[in-house]
Parts: structure tokens; C-alpha cells; sequence
């Protein structure tokens, strides 16, 4: 939420929301949403701002394991919020908050 000293606002603390993905047989990924950043200029998700922590990561891969982590991490972050990006603004409200005058 927009604060008048702070310039990226303040968090309001929701919940948790566990994410877990349809299993595949390369890799498995399941994380905590902690963050969902809004960006009142554009009226949309900033999906770079946003946070998640992992929960759980697995892969079939013999490469790198921290990298393809934390790429698999960045794109689920990614595609589930823009996935979700409609739902949750209806959920949330937003719309009513941002024209209703109430920011």
C-alpha cells in the first residue's frame, strides 16, 4: 500500500499461499507466493517485484542443480502470476481500490 513517506509503500501481510506445479518428469517445483506486488502508474502486477520462496525443487537434469533452481523458480514466478494476473485482481478487488478513490 502507497504510504506518503515511503515511495514503494508499505506490505500487508495476507497469508501464505502454497504453489505447486503439475508434476512433470524433468523437473518439480513448489513455492510460497509471499509478495504480490501492485503497480498503481501501470494498474497491473509487477511480476519482477512480486516474491516467492521455494519450497521444494526437484530435477531429472544432471546439470547445474542451483541454476536450474532458481531459472525454474524465476519462470514459475513469472507464468503463474500472469496466468493468475485477471483472477486475482477480481479477487482482490482492485479495480474498485485504484478508481474508487480510495488511493
Amino acid at each position: 500500500m502507497p504510504d506518503k513517506y515511503e515511495k514503494t509503500g508499505k506490505s500487508i501481510p495476507t497469508g501464505q499461499f502454497l504453489v505447486e506445479s503439475k508434476k512433470s518428469f524433468v523437473e518439480e517445483i513448489s513455492f510460497n507466493l509471499e509478495k504480490i506486488v501492485y503497480d498503481l502508474k501501470e494498474k497491473k502486477l509487477d511480476r519482477d517485484r512480486s516474491r516467492v520462496k521455494l519450497v521444494e525443487y526437484y530435477s531429472s537434469r544432471d546439470n547445474d542443480n542451483m541454476a536450474n533452481e532458481t531459472q525454474a523458480l524465476y519462470s514459475a514466478r513469472v507464468q503463474y502470476l500472469k496466468k493468475c494476473e485477471s483472477s486475482m485482481e477480481k479477487f482482490l478487488h482492485l479495480d474498485a481500490l485504484v478508481n474508487g478513490g480510495v488511493l
